[in-house]
């Protein structure tokens, strides 16, 4: 009795190497997952006093802009920011650098709080220890930078079928444009340090501390990404993968710089498109 196989299960025996072969090109996309002993583990807190922590430094950092925008609301005035008139750039973009200096330092207590509450090192708290996996770092960076990218792409294109509100960035010539980036510009490399250093890593450690479920800790950290960026209107809803998508990297790898980075990098070439499209419009 012969026993070649029969052509459908030669294709049959070849189909699940095809799938293997799709899975693992999609696989190597995605982070090498850390050891789970390599990962900071934070002392048992209970759930009061894990979110009572995290609404603090939340609170701490971006009070002040929640505050700005219930008070914008109740005025029924414009959410936007505007670039500021030629004669009054430096003293505005003075202000602005200022107040985003004094957030740097907020997050930078917000993440020693968070530390000492959960006792861990701070440089636990950005890459896991022993540092290497290079691969691993540029493949979060990547992952970060794409997801911002699309989200925020796509946060246009709701604004724009929605016509929902006037917040974002208002910039109408090619002057305003190019002021609105000497303002912001330096701001926009810091931005993604501050923002996800108190809405991923704090947030992740402190809700892992809790013995939190992972949909609850996607659940908070899209709530806390879209709070203060409400300004935006219904649009903000496209800032939730992003914020999903940073906080499974984190818990993931334990790699906070690269989300750091990936964020600033986003904004960093944000800008530059800005000041390009000034100085290409007639």
């Amino acid at each position: 009795m012969s026993t070649t196989p029969s052509p459908a299960l030669r294709q049959d025996s070849a189909r699940p190497s095809r799938r293997r072969g799709l899975l693992g090109f999609l696989s190597r996309l995605v982070p090498s997952r850390t050891p789970a002993g390599n990962l900071p583990t934070p002392r048992r807190l209970s759930a009061w006093a894990a979110y009572g922590t995290l609404l603090a430094i939340y609170l701490l950092v971006f009070g002040q802009s929640l505050a700005g925008q219930v008070m914008m609301m109740l005025s029924q005035g414009d959410a936007a920011v505007t670039a500021p008139a030629p004669d009054a750039l430096w003293p505005a973009a003075l202000a602005t650098w200022a107040r985003h200096a004094l957030l740097v330092l907020l997050a930078c207590a917000a993440l020693w709080i968070t530390a000492r509450a959960c006792r861990v090192g701070i440089r636990e708290v950005f890459a896991p220890a022993p540092l290497g996996r290079r691969r691993q770092a540029w493949a979060v960076f990547a992952w970060t930078l794409t997801a911002y990218a699309v989200c925020m792409t796509g946060q246009s294109l709701l604004k724009g079928l929605l016509g929902a509100g006037d917040g974002g960035f208002q910039m109408e010539t090619p002057g305003e444009m190019l002021r609105m980036a000497a303002m912001i510009g330096p701001t926009q490399i810091t931005t993604g340090f501050v923002e996800e250093t108190v809405v991923v890593g704090c947030l992740v450690l402190l809700l892992a501390a809790a013995h939190r479920p992972a949909w609850e800790v996607g659940a908070v950290a899209a709530i806390a990404k879209t709070a203060y960026h409400a300004y935006y209107g219904w649009p903000v809803l496209a800032l939730v993968p992003a914020a999903l998508i940073a906080v499974w990297l984190y818990r993931r790898t334990g790699r906070l710089w690269p989300i750091v980075l990936g964020h600033a990098a986003y904004n960093a070439l944000f800008t530059c498109l800005v000041v390009a499209t000034a100085l290409t419009t007639p």
